[in-house]
């Protein structure tokens, strides 16, 4: 009976062994994976605001010439920014950020932009609106109108062009769109990366891959299900509840159609953890590429109603 055991162990405990080792090689590659999508997120997120304002000021000032020395500025990030670009902002750029701080707003909205019209931002003596008008820069005092100011402007408190704290982190906690914007990467970057290991699991007969795989797509429906909820709330906070219609009701739905998805996904394939070395079916495989198509198009959706698409 001993011998009979321990020749049961010399055969189990390599198994075993190599299922550490397969689950140990998978949470190192979802950590990565995680990493990397963070890092992702975060440069996305920067990179859509700077995509949004052309459109938002395009659609407020809509007589302003395209391809002009304004509409330029807009789409180059200059017309708030230093020639150098973000984060630093010109005159113009403070007064925005100013009448967006009073407004309680992340937005760029028409009331926003109309509350700074007749101030002189660079100080040249030509208001906001009149400098707009005529295609030079509100916030570059060497770009002026030729002549004389129509009506006098007015001056800006130079308190109020203090830059803000760049480390302002209780600001970007308790910032309006919820962090939904940062959170919807990680979904995405996630439930790609699964499939195309699963993918490569099944070319490679790789266990390991397989084990990504699987982890890749638990995390990817746990932080699709937060993308849903910080959706409701940037539609609470930064919408102020705004009637739920259109493009709004089609992305909520589709966000919560493809979290469905996700779970039923990971349920699909929860004995993985078990038997690493079976790759997925491929009815599997199917039906993630349907929740591909889904969350493809939820993340259009999503960008039309932020102005970057």
């Amino acid at each position: 009976m001993g011998a009979s055991y321990w020749a049961q162990e010399l055969v189990e405990e390599p198994s075993l062994a190599r299922r550490r080792n397969v689950v140990e090689g998978a949470k190192r590659s979802i950590i990565r994976t995680v990493i990397t999508f963070g890092a992702v997120a975060v440069l996305a997120g920067v990179a859509s605001a700077k995509e949004q304002f052309p459109g938002q000021f395009a659609k407020i000032y809509p007589t302003v010439k395209s391809g002009g020395t304004v509409d330029s500025a807009a789409q180059a990030c200059t017309l708030c920014h230093v020639e150098a670009g973000p984060p630093k902002l010109n005159p113009y750029g403070a007064s925005v950020r100013v009448a967006l701080d009073k407004a309680n707003s992340k937005s760029l909205t028409p009331e926003v932009l109309k509350s700074i019209e007749e101030l002189d931002s660079d100080g040249d003596g030509f208001s906001n609106i009149e400098e707009i008008n005529n295609d030079t820069l509100p916030g570059d005092p060497k770009s002026h109108p030729a002549g004389k100011p129509s009506a006098p402007a007015k001056k800006v408190d130079p308190s109020e062009s203090k830059e803000p704290s760049p480390f302002d982190v209780v600001g970007a906690i308790k910032a309006s769109h919820a962090q939904h914007p940062i959170i919807v990467h990680f979904p995405i970057g996630l439930f790609i990366t699964s499939l195309l290991f699963d993918i490569l699991g099944r070319l490679k007969k790789s266990s390991a891959l397989n084990m990504a795989a699987y982890y890749n797509v638990v995390f990817a429906a746990i932080t699709a299900a937060f993308s849903v909820i910080s959706g409701v709330v940037c539609w609470q906070w930064k919408l102020h509840g705004s009637p739920l219609d259109g493009n709004l009701k089609l992305h909520l739905i589709l966000g919560i159609v493809t979290t469905i998805l996700l779970l039923i996904l990971w349920a699909v394939r929860k004995g993985q953890i078990k038997k690493p070395d079976i790759p997925v079916t491929t009815g599997y495989l199917i039906l993630a590429i349907i929740a591909a198509a889904v969350m493809a198009l939820t993340g259009h959706v999503g960008g039309i109603l932020s102005g970057v698409v």
